[in-house]
């Protein structure tokens, strides 16, 4: 009995925050190593495309080029490329008839040969060599570690998968543990389906994640007065990372502003760091990139703003339109919806993933009070939410959509949960004594929610990929 009553003092002594950053550190290595197993390979968003950058990075290179890409009618246009192992390519062709096809099942016969890496190269189309190479790095070195020692194409890609996860996981872990009141909402987001699913791929989307809660956890800290100007220094460079990535998350750029703890004009430095590395990054890409990667589905970005600046109310009509038309989709896949976005999970789990959403936010509006340093910092950071999710959709308008379309296309859901994160700073802490009963009720809810989303994606993985 002594021993138990050990136990669960040791647990208190913990915090909620570092509590809720162990749970995450197992839930989170399980679920991206389970997933990274269970789900076929180049079965994730892009990832054919991402497994491609990450050799490319492999072979020590930044940048990628640009050549003619023939279409079906014979017409060609300019497409960004890379030289890669032509073993990977094959490797991965037989996966490509899985993606988008629910009713197909794979098949033993797709991992065969067991393709090994080769010296050679070959051109073909990298829509991702626009990404910059900080956050394909644990890919890349595991993909190097694979040729070196003669693991097959396949198995170096899943293990690839499964070291990025487990880097995103350990610093998302470290972020939970860092970001006090706001811990159970990181840790809600960071334990759905999709994130999980995003940690478990060979894309950068594991590392944005983390270096999102990253940010959203100093920036927590630093609105609240528990920071140095050095912790500065590190926000802008984990954004400068994150916007060069997504540069549609140009909204980011305001998160230096809001924080207090620094002067005014380190604060301004910083969102002008941040700012140019996003600009700095899609210029560089402009000019030796290819200047219209969405031109094969008629998109085209000048005559589209064209087409605006002569029309402005279209950007009503198209904004109402596509929230009209697209907003249940955005909330399952900001959930979960795994695979190529072609994996449903049960209804129910929506019903209750939400439920769970909303008991991890009144869990964070009941935490203890916590001073704000400067009472101007959260309407900052709303600020970098709002222009951010302008961002995502202006830039897929321009770049993704057709010219005069009705909608904007090739937005999902995941694309927002780092901006969820970081919402979670401008959320004012209410919790009382009297009340600290019912938020350990509701923290000690969203704590075990993720062994049943865990078990339900997987279920989910394994009837759509094996089960016939």
């Amino acid at each position: 009995m002594r021993d138990i009553d050990g136990i669960f003092a040791a647990l208190r002594a913990l915090g909620t925050a570092r509590l809720l950053a162990l749970l995450f550190l197992a839930y989170g290595t399980v679920g991206t190593v389970l997933l990274s197993l269970a789900v076929p390979p180049l079965q994730t968003p892009d990832e054919p495309m991402h497994a491609m950058r990450a050799a490319h990075v492999a072979d020590g290179k930044i940048f990628g080029e640009v050549f003619d890409m023939p279409t079906g009618d014979g017409r060609t246009f300019p497409a960004n490329g890379a030289h890669v192992d032509p073993a990977l390519v094959a490797a991965m062709h037989p996966f490509s008839t899985l993606m988008f096809h629910p009713e197909r099942r794979a098949t033993p016969g797709m991992w065969q040969p067991p393709f090994t890496w080769s010296p050679g190269r070959v051109q073909t189309h990298v829509i991702t060599a626009m990404y910059p190479p900080m956050l394909y790095v644990p890919q890349a070195a595991t993909i190097r570690v694979g040729r070196a020692a003669g693991w097959g194409v396949l198995d170096t890609l899943t293990r690839a998968r499964i070291v990025n996860g487990i880097c995103a996981v350990a610093l998302s872990a470290l972020a939970i543990a860092l970001s006090g009141g706001a811990a159970v909402w990181l840790f809600a987001v960071l334990t759905l389906p999709m994130s999980l699913s995003g940690m478990s791929t060979m894309g950068p989307d594991a590392l944005l994640l983390a270096c999102s809660a990253l940010v959203a956890a100093l920036a927590w800290r630093g609105l609240h007065g528990m920071e140095s100007r050095r912790t500065l220094a590190v926000i802008v460079a984990l954004l400068v990372l994150v916007i060069t990535t997504r540069p549609a998350y140009v909204g980011l750029a305001l998160v230096p502003l809001a924080l207090g703890f620094a002067p005014w004009r380190a604060r301004l430095a910083g969102a002008a760091i941040v700012l140019g590395a996003g600009v700095g990054w899609s210029a560089v890409m402009s000019v030796i990139g290819a200047p219209n990667v969405g031109a094969f589905q008629g998109a085209n970005p000048g005559a589209q703003i064209a087409l605006l600046l002569s029309e402005p109310w279209r950007i009503l009509a198209v904004a109402r339109d596509t929230l009209a038309q697209m907003w249940a989709g955005y909330a399952y896949s900001f959930l979960g919806v795994l695979g190529w976005l072609d994996t449903l999970l049960p209804q129910s789990f929506y019903r209750n993933a939400t439920i769970l959403l909303g008991v991890a936010a009144a869990a964070m509006l009941l935490a203890p009070p916590a001073r704000i340093a400067w009472r101007g910092g959260p309407a900052w950071i709303v600020g970098s939410v709002l222009a951010s999710l302008g961002g995502i959709f202006g830039i897929l308008y321009l770049t993704w959509s057709p010219v005069g379309g009705p909608v904007v296309q090739g937005v999902q859901g995941r694309y927002f949960l780092p901006l969820a994160m970081l919402l979670a700073v401008a959320v004012p802490t209410l919790g009382t004594a009297r009340l600290a009963p019912l938020r350990r009720i509701l923290v000690a809810a969203v704590a075990i929610f993720p062994a049943y989303s865990l078990g339900t994606a997987l279920s989910a993985v394994i009837a759509r990929y094996y089960l016939t």
